[in-house]
């Protein structure tokens, strides 16, 4: 099941909203996850039913992790003015590419 299969099924079953904005966020965890030595062992040695008590595990700690990094960054972003113009520069030219990309894309699409 792809990671945009997963969103698609979440907003189904629980309806939710999620975009493909969250689906990366989903990508981000699997890869977190997928680099974990512990579990590269044990996806190695052991069929997917076997795996999953570890992954189950893993799984918990890993969106706890990524819970703190994310608070972590937007706290930064918020409190240090020169962290976050760094940030602000860097994004402005992706964000203002892509807004103006996607804005061609729906006036031709109407």
């Amino acid at each position: 099941m792809l990671l945009g299969q997963v969103i698609d099924k979440l907003n189904e079953r629980f309806s939710t909203n999620f975009t493909d904005a969250d689906a990366v966020k989903f990508e981000s965890l699997a890869a977190d996850l997928s680099d974990d030595p512990a579990l590269q062992e044990q996806a190695a040695a052991n069929d997917l039913d076997h795996f999953q008590h570890a992954f189950d595990e893993r799984f918990t700690e890993a969106v706890v992790e990524w819970m703190k990094d994310s608070e972590d960054l937007a706290v930064r972003l918020l409190d240090d003015p020169e962290f976050a113009d760094i940030a602000k520069a860097a994004l402005v030219r992706i964000v203002h590419r892509q807004a103006a990309e996607r804005h061609a894309t729906q006036a031709t699409d109407s």
